[in-house]
């Protein structure tokens, strides 16, 4: 996987990496979602008569796999959020040794009186510590050129079952609240009342938790990798292959740039969020009109 010569790369530069904590993570995930859906499965029995109690235990099992399968989403990004992370904290430590050593205190303080001062520091010695800090640069241009990759996988991969899911869970929260309105206003026939509520809420805690997790891990990892390529742009050097280096990765990062989509129709960012919360409020005025209507 390329995730893997990432971190070999993050290994070579000093970077403990270890899964001991996204193993654990997923292991709650999985508990978590697995109690939630066989309690739902209990409450439904309490709740409805047979035949739509196996109705509902067959969309319980359809939930639960795609549930599954946007938790593997979210981890994913997760992980390649960490790793732009990592990314970041080495631009800034770079920028700051090769901005000291290339720019004197003098000239940030007074530019336009700037006189250049001989340096202390040998050829050789400079030269070395230029070499190292090329070598930093281009294993930190690999990486991002490679979690890019892997971002276009996991977007090739994942943007048609998330496309099916975020539109079923957008008509699974309007027809909850649909519901909810007409709880509230005592025109279900059902005798157990707090047993339908207790489960259209759940429903609807568990839709908007899953688009509002998706959203905003895709969202979060996409602005890490872009202040990755503002970090890279205050870089400063003398040096013709640091400055040739600096300038192709930030060619790089702007051409490469990170985001996730469900198939081109729509971005997964916090505006997704905002157009789902209006086109529901105006979806549910309009059933809510016609509902009316119909009582009357």
């Amino acid at each position: 996987m390329d995730l893997a010569e990432v971190d070999r790369i993050l290994t070579r530069m000093d970077v403990i990496v270890s899964y001991k904590n996204a193993r654990r993570f997923v292991n709650i995930q999985i508990l978590f979602f697995t109690a939630v859906f066989l309690w739902r499965v209990v409450m439904q029995l309490y709740s409805s008569s047979q035949v739509l109690v196996i109705m509902y235990s067959i969309l319980n099992v359809f939930g639960y796999i795609n549930t599954i399968t946007m938790c593997q989403y979210f981890n994913f990004v997760f992980l390649m959020r960490q790793r732009y992370v990592w990314i970041g904290r080495k631009l800034v430590s770079l920028r700051k040794i090769i901005n000291n050593k290339e720019i004197d205190p003098a000239f940030l303080m007074y530019p336009n009186d700037f006189v250049p001062v001989k340096r202390t520091v040998s050829k050789i010695q400079m030269k070395g510590q230029n070499i190292d800090s090329l070598v930093e640069l281009q294993l930190l241009n690999k990486m991002h050129n490679t979690l890019h990759n892997v971002s276009v996988k996991i977007t090739r991969a994942y943007n048609l079952q998330l496309l099916f899911i975020i539109a079923i869970r957008f008509i699974t929260i309007l027809t909850q609240l649909l519901n909810a309105y007409k709880i509230m206003n005592g025109k279900t026939d059902s005798k157990k009342t707090l047993v339908n509520n207790i489960l259209t809420g759940v429903y609807f805690f568990l839709h908007v938790l899953k688009i509002f997790a998706v959203c905003s891990i895709s969202a979060s990892t996409a602005e890490k990798s872009k202040e990755n390529s503002e970090e890279i742009l205050k870089i400063f050097s003398h040096n013709k292959d640091l400055k040739r280096n600096v300038n192709n990765f930030a060619t790089r990062m702007l051409l490469q740039n990170t985001q996730f989509d469900c198939c081109g129709f729509f971005k997964l960012d916090y505006v997704l969020i905002y157009n789902i919360v209006g086109a529901t409020t105006t979806y549910l005025i309009i059933l809510i009109q016609f509902d009316i209507n119909a009582t009357q």
